[in-house]
């Protein structure tokens, strides 16, 4: 059985470099049992001196993912993140070209959300204009028929004077007072 006892910890990238699939089965056997992730930098590090060829060094990295703990691969995964570039020149390869088409799909789905979120805002602000309309619509047809029914009763206690007043103001704000007035004085 292979275990922690029978697999040595290679403890530099030369030792990894000479042996590579010594230094994947290493990294897998003794990196989940540290705390932090230097056994894996080194063992990257051994893997770019040793030039392996893509299919074996996606092979050999997935192993040693599939051993981490979970805080052991977000602390790969945020090491990996804040090199400037990988170190490794296979891993450059394809950094770069991942990075080429995650900056060109970024760019086709933010076009693409730009203009769908765009649209949603036009009509967001379509609706809450047509809201804000309708609303003032119904409030000047109320305010005319107050209005209406205000004339109504005040023509009916106005004196000619009065009359001659109402027909001459145009001022909703001035006809409702005299409308008020009229209708407020004591006969």
């Amino acid at each position: 059985m292979i275990g922690p006892e029978s697999v040595p910890k290679l403890e530099s990238a030369q030792e990894v470099a000479l042996s590579p699939a010594l230094g994947a089965l290493s990294a897998m056997i003794h990196a989940p049992k540290e705390k932090g992730i230097d056994r894996l930098k080194t063992t990257l590090e051994g893997f770019d001196k040793a030039s392996l060829d893509s299919p074996k060094l996606g092979l050999y990295i997935d192993m040693i993912c599939a051993a981490l703990n979970s805080v052991q691969l977000e602390a790969m995964e945020e090491y990996m993140r804040t090199q400037q570039e990988p170190f490794s020149e296979i891993f450059r390869k394809h950094y770069r070209k991942g990075r080429a088409e995650g900056i060109e799909d970024g760019r086709v789905m933010g076009r693409k959300e730009g203009r769908e979120e765009g649209r949603e805002e036009g009509r967001e602000e379509g609706r809450e204009e047509g809201r804000e309309e309708g609303r003032e619509e119904g409030l000047q047809q109320e305010r005319r028929r107050w209005m209406e029914k205000l004339k109504a009763l005040a023509s009916r206690r106005a004196r000619p004077v009065e009359l001659e007043l109402m027909a001459q103001l145009k001022d909703p704000d001035a006809l409702e007072s005299l409308y008020l007035a009229i209708l407020g004085r004591e006969e």
